[in-house]
């Protein structure tokens, strides 16, 4: 975990080797989206209070699974 490395290297007084930009959990999926020219954020309208912690989950999972089933075949389309 990410967060965990980080906060490893500031105990040690060590600069972190990557960005914050450079974290990858929901960004990597989002990427593989447009990798297939899909963005998911532009295609599924945010439902609602933006920055509202529980909204915003919400909206990830969506987008994320949407993004999931487009990347991995149905097997019944086998």
């Amino acid at each position: 975990d990410n967060t965990i490395l980080r906060r490893s290297y500031e105990r040690q007084g060590i600069p972190c080797p990557w960005r914050y930009y450079n974290d990858r959990d929901v960004r990597t999926i989002v990427e593989l989206g447009k990798a297939i020219d899909f963005d998911a954020r532009t295609a599924i309208p945010f439902e609602g209070e933006r920055h509202n912690a529980l909204d915003d989950a919400r909206y990830q999972a969506k987008y994320v699974s949407v993004i999931w089933q487009k990347l991995i075949p149905n097997q019944a389309d086998f």
